[in-house]
């Protein structure tokens, strides 16, 4: 995915990228940033009452930063929450039949282990080298849906556990092992042991 310098929004993202946001391959024009006013001169036709093109001009709004800091222009092993949950206003809940289900973004979505870096173009001006940023590159194998489903592209879903929920399982584990073992004297090889 890649975020322009200025204005922000999403220059580029893949089909993984789209999956990551829970878009279908069909519907990456919702990451990108078009006007009213320009959807309006490019297509005469639309009819803005049409419930089709109201979901296709729905935008998500991704929370990555357009620029990086400092002096570093490639960082790894980023995580950003870059969704957020959203309810509707307490007028959308009183009157249910006003909410629209494609302005609710339900899920939390955080990338795991990303990397990002500046895109930059060069040209030479007055006999030096001269860098204009276009914006930051993003890329991920990993994310988390909610805090607790990590998913992968291609559909790849299962639990997501923190290092605290993994050691606490394996201690956990590990009394057990122990009592059978230690209290009632079950050997190594014992189906029950080794289960």
């Amino acid at each position: 995915m890649a975020s322009p310098g200025e204005g922000g929004g999403v220059l580029y993202a893949n089909t993984a990228a789209l999956e990551t946001v829970g878009l279908k391959p069909f519907e990456y024009e919702r990451l990108f940033s078009v006007s009213s006013d320009d959807k309006n001169n490019n297509d005469d036709s639309s009819d803005e009452n049409d419930p089709k093109n109201k979901e296709q001009t729905m935008l998500l709004e991704i929370d990555l930063p357009n620029e990086i800091k400092g002096d570093k222009k490639y960082a790894s092993g980023y995580r950003k929450k870059i969704l957020r949950a959203s309810r509707p206003s307490k007028e959308e809940e009183d009157d249910t039949a006003s909410v629209d289900d494609t302005a609710i973004q339900t899920t939390d979505v955080t990338i795991l282990d990303a990397h990002k870096w500046a895109l930059e173009s060069g040209i030479i001006e007055g006999g030096k080298f001269v860098t204009t940023s276009l914006g930051v590159a993003y890329a991920w194998n990993e994310w988390i849906l909610n805090d607790d489903i990590l998913c992968t592209p291609g559909g790849g879903r299962e639990p997501y556990l923190t290092n605290a929920q993994i050691e606490e399982a394996i201690s956990n584990q590990a009394d057990v092992i122990r009592e059978l073992k230690e209290v009632q004297g079950l050997g190594n090889k014992d189906p029950k042991v080794m289960d």
